[in-house]
């Protein structure tokens, strides 16, 4: 079985990682009689629903479960992405759901007891080649600490603060995927950072847009 990589470090735009045609709603349109076309859109979105749902439970078991039920979901469902909807965006909606639906089912959060050397040789940290050991091992320390103070976020800080930080997302597009006004994503983005801020010394070194996004107007 291939083994999936959680990606640490910037994000990789769809255009970087797939600079050729067909779109994403051509395929949607190809895949309501073409099975092979729900394949390439599985292929190209897979690791960055999978990446997310990791920064939501934490666990790398239950992502890939969250992400795989995603993906049944939207094929069965496929009927039901509106002509002009953002397909990665409804992903993200389907895969928020699930996690949802997963707090409720077990009436606590997901322990994330697990220890980090279980999933460290899973991690993918961007641009690995080009750097030295020590520098690595810098990074997966600091990773490290991270996903504890990641851990201490309530689900919804966690979840603004995975799309915003780890997908790229514009705080506007966060706002559309959860369903929430956009002040109120601002608030969750700034309150998550200031949780994080209070385990780590200095958690925009790690996420650069955070540097801008802390001081983040309460309106």
């Amino acid at each position: 079985m291939s083994v999936q990589l959680i990606q640490v470090g910037g994000m990789v735009s769809p255009s970087e990682a797939f600079p050729l045609e067909p779109s994403d709603h051509e395929l949607v349109v190809r895949a309501q009689s073409d099975a092979s076309a729900f394949g390439l859109l599985y292929d190209r979105h897979y690791q960055r629903i999978l990446n997310y749902s990791y920064r939501c439970t934490l666990s790398i078991q239950l992502a890939e479960d969250v992400t795989s039920t995603v993906f049944l979901c939207a094929l069965r469902k496929l009927a039901c992405c509106r002509q002009g909807q953002d397909f990665v965006h409804w992903l993200y909606r389907i895969a928020t759901n699930e996690i949802k639906m997963h707090w409720r089912r077990e009436r606590s959060r997901c322990s994330v007891e697990e220890q980090y050397s279980v999933d460290a040789h899973r991690i993918y940290i961007q641009g690995l080649q080009q750097l030295s050991p020590a520098v690595i091992a810098g990074q997966m320390e600091e990773f490290a600490h991270m996903r504890d103070s990641l851990a201490c976020l309530p689900q919804k800080y966690r979840q603004a603060i995975a799309m915003r930080y780890f997908e790229g997302m514009p705080l506007e597009d966060i706002a559309a995927v959860l369903g929430k006004p956009l002040n109120t994503i601002k608030t969750w983005v700034r309150r998550g950072l200031a949780k994080m801020e209070s385990r780590m010394k200095n958690p925009c070194t790690f996420l650069p847009l955070a540097a801008s996004d802390r001081w983040l107007e309460k309106k």
